[in-house]
């Protein structure tokens, strides 16, 4: 039905995700971010999720897949 999709080997690894909200909670309450303005601490908690995440999905191995009948692969 879906000609694209994506495929996960290691699906387990995807329940890291929930620490996602661990980090901003830690960079928040830790005080360590007290020093930056606004703009400056929502982006370190974007580019801190957004390197966790990346992180998770390669250790999931994610997989685009396309689905293709027009293709003839002879062995």
């Amino acid at each position: 039905m879906f000609p694209h999709s994506l495929a996960f080997d290691s699906a387990q690894y995807l329940w890291l995700l929930v620490l996602i909200p661990l980090v901003g909670w830690m960079s928040y309450s830790k005080g360590n971010l007290v020093g930056l303005g606004r703009w400056r601490r929502h982006s370190v908690f974007l580019l801190r999720s957004l390197v966790l995440t990346l992180t998770i999905l390669a250790l999931a191995d994610i997989q685009y897949q396309r689905k293709n009948d027009r293709l003839t692969v002879l062995y």
